[in-house]
């Protein structure tokens, strides 16, 4: 099948995401058609013949994890691979998503080349599988050839898989620590401050940096500062709350998100985060037991700020970063506010 003979339908009721998200796919030569709710992408599908479909999961009346159900109960559409593009990114979404039948997973504000390049890989794949029934009818008395061939075709799905999580995870997360990279922690943070307008709420907001971090690299290596980075990581996720997210800011700084907090809040929770990491006594372990850092702890500096509906979130990472470097030039190991 060639790839102008393929369409993509996009399923969502926001009609600016359908446009952004069509406005990617057609620039790169992919026909696609859309529906804005559940019971109008069915119609669409009983009457057209579709090569991918694109979901939303939060949708009024069938959400995208029922319409998938019922998309994989009608015959001529099981094979059909289905892509869920959503600000939902959390694990139980995810794991929910691939059970009904998904084949991948796509988070919002999504890349529009990774959109691309994911839509088109899967289109490539369908175009095999079409390819595939149609040389098995043809070629059905050649019975080991077809069989090499499904072995082969299913061995190419298990390398799909395994580079699309891999990829995901390489896109979204930190290599040396496991958090939410920059990339990640932003896009969390332009929804979350997006629910802000809702809940008439505040986003605290937590830039932490480790003390004397450039003494431990010097004295110590640079494979003993990866390992400090690491036990920080730990530390810190193991300080917040389930809904709160921490990430890798660069270097030896750390973000911290704490949704539904204000600055006095945020505060508190940065005290505890400054007193969990200073009470820990952290071993080298590469250059054993004995070697520990100067002082045989490790102590953060955070600034810490929040932000409302209306406030900027620029401003707030602005605001932290210089809370943060007045803790430096007050001594090091404190937490200061910006309000």
């Amino acid at each position: 099948m060639n790839a102008e003979d393929q369409r993509v339908l996009i399923v969502d009721d926001n009609p600016q995401n359908i446009q952004l998200a069509a406005g990617h796919l057609q620039v790169n030569g992919i026909n696609v058609a859309f529906a804005r709710s559940g019971a109008q992408a069915l119609r669409a599908m009983a009457e057209e013949s579709f090569d991918l479909l694109l979901f939303d999961v939060m949708m009024p009346e069938m959400d995208g994890f029922e319409l998938c159900r019922k998309v994989k109960e009608m015959p001529q559409y099981r094979e059909v691979p289905v892509i869920f593009l959503t600000a939902r990114s959390d694990n139980e979404s995810i794991v929910k998503g691939f059970q009904v039948g998904a084949v991948d997973y796509i988070a919002k504000p999504f890349f529009g080349p990774e959109l691309v390049s994911r839509v088109a890989t899967h289109l490539r794949l369908r175009s095999l599988l079409t390819s595939l029934e149609e040389i098995n009818a043809r070629l059905n008395v050649d019975l080991l050839q077809a069989m090499r061939r499904e072995d082969e075709l299913s061995e190419a799905r298990e390398s799909l898989v395994r580079f699309n999580r891999k990829l995901h995870r390489q896109a979204m997360h930190d290599p040396l620590t496991g958090l939410a990279n920059r990339r990640q922690i932003m896009a969390i943070a332009e929804y979350e401050h997006s629910r802000l307008a809702r809940s008439n709420d505040e986003l605290g907001v937590v830039i932490c940096d480790l003390d004397h971090f450039k003494r431990i690299n010097d004295q110590m290596g640079h494979p003993c500062g990866d390992q400090v980075l690491q036990h920080v990581a730990r530390v810190l996720v193991s300080a917040v709350r389930q809904q709160d997210q921490v990430s890798r800011w660069g270097g030896e700084e750390f973000l911290i998100l704490l949704p539904n907090t204000s600055a006095d809040g945020a505060a508190v929770v940065a005290e505890k985060v400054r007193a969990a990491v200073a009470s820990k006594r952290f071993v080298c372990t590469e250059k054993g037991e004995q070697e520990t850092s100067d002082s045989g702890s490790l102590t953060m500096t955070f600034g810490v700020t929040s932000c409302g509906p209306h406030g900027s979130l620029d401003e707030a990472f602005q605001n932290a970063d210089d809370a943060l470097y007045q803790g430096k030039r007050s001594g090091r190991n404190y937490v200061v506010v910006s309000k």
